[in-house]
């Protein structure tokens, strides 16, 4: 198949694009590199563009599926850049689902678990996204998928970046011999979902036949708080230390997976986290 990937240079689109290609589909990505130096291009897919919000100057075709990943995607960040956080999340969104309208193209749309537990500018975007995702499905008749990701973590996780996610800050912080920081006395839990699941998981939605018009739900059945998780960096860099930090607004103290309808592709994601961070 041909495929599209929007933000194919991150994190998350690099291993997309290494597994489509592994796979055998001809792979395009359109990525504004935004995240910076670490952005990768994954060899033998095609770079045709760098924006979301410009799919015009992006040459028509008619793609079988388009990974729409490309956002800003960080809650703390969105609340100092919300211009930027609407503009690429909601106009780059419309922007993309316009391009599938006109070339008949199948969309998947990364939307994130913010969506249920958080009120800032990156969730209220993500939320408005999807919107317009179910108003293009079911006004326009454009095949979407929408699949919401939760925390993220594992090989080629970003780590100098500005965009750089929890797991990745503090490996950037030890590795600069600064003290690792994290909010309030890190009560908060999160599931956190290894890169393998999460490629995996999006991997089987273009395989299905199966449908979940609410969106399916890709995170870990096990949740950890974020004191855990230090506990757990604490026993391989014995020497790091910690500087608690006053919450960011928008943040929220309990994150699960909404529900276990995503059982229905046959996607059971495996508790690494210990594991991964012993590796490092």
């Amino acid at each position: 198949m041909k495929i599209l990937v929007t933000g194919g240079c991150g994190f998350i689109g690099h291993a997309l694009c290494k597994r489509l290609l592994e796979e055998g589909h001809e792979v395009h990505i359109v990525d504004n590199h935004y995240i910076g130096r670490e952005a990768k291009i994954a060899e033998g897919a095609k770079f045709v563009g760098g924006d979301v919000r410009a799919m015009e100057n992006i040459s028509d075709k008619p793609y079988d599926w388009i990974y729409h990943l490309a956002s800003f995607s960080r809650v703390w960040l969105s609340y100092e850049n919300q211009n930027y956080t609407f503009s690429t999340n909601v106009d780059g969104t419309k922007s993309v689902l316009e391009y599938a309208k006109r070339n008949g193209c199948k969309v998947i749309f990364a939307s994130s678990s913010s969506i249920h537990h958080s009120i800032s500018p990156y969730s209220t975007s993500k939320r408005m996204g999807e919107e317009l995702c179910r108003f293009y499905r079911d006004g326009l008749g454009v095949d979407i998928t929408i699949v919401r990701l939760y925390n993220v973590y594992g090989p080629g996780e970003l780590v100098e970046s500005h965009m750089a996610a929890l797991l990745g800050r503090w490996r950037n912080q030890i590795n600069n011999n600064l003290p690792i920081t994290y909010h309030n006395l890190g009560t908060h839990l999160k599931p956190f979902t290894h890169i393998d699941d999460t490629i995996i998981g999006l991997i089987k939605l273009i395989k299905t036949k199966e449908i979940n018009r609410n969106g399916w739900e890709l995170g870990n059945d096990i949740s950890y708080s974020v004191h855990q998780v230090y506990k757990m960096f604490e026993e391989r860099f014995p020497n790091i230390k910690v500087e608690k930090i006053v919450d960011v607004s928008g943040g929220y103290s309990i994150v699960r997976r909404k529900d276990d309808e995503v059982r229905r592709l046959g996607w059971f994601p495996k508790d690494r986290l210990k594991e991964y961070i012993d590796s490092l």
